[in-house]
């Protein structure tokens, strides 16, 4: 959609840029993005993204019900479309797609700058200080804190 289409979309929630039908790669779906509407096309493509994040989502239910938890599966084959996830309660609960009003981007995607290149790079300077005599704690490969950001 481009940003002519998204400043008319009457399923746009300010202040995201582009909250329309978000696309797997757009900046802006991450942490915090929310969309809430009617339109299944939407809905279809961010329901998409939530299953390629890696934190919990908050599904916004029908009836002013929210659940959290993380998307696991997705089906929409037939008449019987619906998503699953582990809600944060630990149980394993199955949503029809007809009762989502709206997607919140709600957890810490636990894989956001994690990719081997930062990681490279993080390693690089650590040994460059090292070289230099200056303290820099261990530098063994382990991987880093999932908690650190």
């Amino acid at each position: 959609m481009n940003e002519a289409a998204r400043q008319d979309d009457p399923n746009r929630n300010d202040p995201s840029p582009s909250d329309g039908p978000a696309h797997a790669g757009d900046a802006s779906v991450g942490h915090g993005f929310t969309w809430r509407g009617h339109e299944r096309d939407h809905l279809v493509s961010v329901i998409e993204d939530a299953f390629d994040y890696r934190g919990n989502i908050t599904l916004h239910l029908q009836g002013d019900e929210d659940l959290e938890g993380f998307l696991f599966n997705r089906r929409l084959v037939g008449g019987d479309e619906f998503v699953e996830l582990f809600a944060k309660d630990g149980e394993r609960r199955r949503v029809p797609y007809a009762s989502i009003v709206g997607v919140t981007f709600s957890g810490r995607d636990t894989a956001a700058g994690k990719s081997w290149e930062n990681w490279v790079k993080k390693y690089n300077v650590k040994k460059e200080a090292e070289a230099r005599g200056e303290q820099v704690g261990s530098i063994d490969l382990f991987p880093d804190d999932l908690e650190e950001d």
